[in-house]
């Protein structure tokens, strides 16, 4: 096992690019189109950033974010519908690029659980309802396997792995992603959303300045497929959202999984839609997420 010591942490190659990347973020933040805070959250790993919308008396629902270098910004589409009847905290995970900052290693899936627990534990709630996209999901779902009473309701998008293993092509792009120059932030947009979807300029802005400035963590801990007894171990009300033009894995064949093993669970194949539903696919998955959170 690899020690604390030895695990060179994620942060910024330099003060100016922290500086251009957190520009960017708040440029990307003009599209959140509803009243938002910006919160600091302790945890043992350092501090999580979250944007937070929505009335302070509303249940909350925690939005985890994809590996996309965007941090929450992801969720712009998303937060005027959902803020109406919920406390939205959409975080930006502590090792990957976003507003926080990582003090300890994150080694493994064991502290992925313990940093998102520390989250909850902050607001001093018992069990929560969690949406996540992509690594996100996966995140999401382990701790639901990790600690199955901390999770109430959850809302899958495409989750990385977790269900199936990726495809070759995707384990590379994966592993080579965050070493790519910044200029590749607009033609990587190509395969996520083809013809189908323009993403604002503002986003993709975001995700160059972290391909230019931010250095990951060494030996990071990447999303990995739960076993069969794992996810019969999941009590949360589960919802699993895919898109038929998913290019990280098989999408029927996950679905099914999904539908097999998770006890309580929908799932949904949307037509001539990608990785990242919750842009490409918004209103629709609003509503799916409103009808699993008791306000559609």
């Amino acid at each position: 096992m690899t020690s604390d010591s030895e695990v060179r942490l994620a942060g910024w190659k330099s003060l100016n690019g922290r500086t251009q990347y957190v520009e960017a973020y708040r440029r990307a933040q003009e599209l959140w189109e509803v009243p938002v805070e910006d919160w600091e959250i302790p945890t043992r790993f350092g501090t999580t950033h979250a944007l937070v919308s929505g009335p302070a008396e509303a249940p909350p629902v925690f939005l985890l974010h994809a590996a996309f270098g965007t941090g929450a910004t992801q969720w712009f589409p998303n937060v005027v519908r959902l803020s109406r009847h919920h406390r939205l905290v959409a975080l930006d995970f502590v090792g990957a690029p976003g507003l926080g900052e990582q003090t300890a290693p994150i080694l493994d899936r064991a502290d992925c659980a313990a940093w998102l627990s520390d989250v909850i534990d902050y607001f001093d709630l018992t069990s929560v309802d969690l949406v996540g996209s992509s690594h996100g999901g996966w995140l999401a779902l382990n701790l639901a396997v990790a600690q199955s009473e901390r999770v109430r309701r959850l809302a899958l998008l495409a989750p990385a792995a977790s269900l199936m293993p990726f495809r070759r092509g995707a384990i590379v792009s994966i592993r080579l992603g965050p070493f790519m120059p910044g200029w590749t932030a607009w033609p990587s947009m190509r395969p996520i959303f083809g013809n189908r979807y323009e993403i604002d300029d503002r986003i993709v802005e975001v995700l160059a300045m972290s391909l230019r400035h931010y250095r990951y963590q060494q030996r990071p801990v990447y999303p990995d497929v739960f076993s069969d007894e794992e996810l019969r171990s999941v009590r949360a009300e589960t919802f699993v959202m895919l898109g038929d033009k998913e290019i990280l894995y098989d999408p029927l064949r996950a679905l099914e999984r999904a539908g097999s093993l998770i006890p309580s669970v929908r799932t949904e194949l949307v037509a001539n839609t990608g990785h990242l539903l919750n842009i490409e696919q918004a209103e629709l998955v609003d509503r799916r997420l409103l009808a699993l959170l008791g306000s559609g």
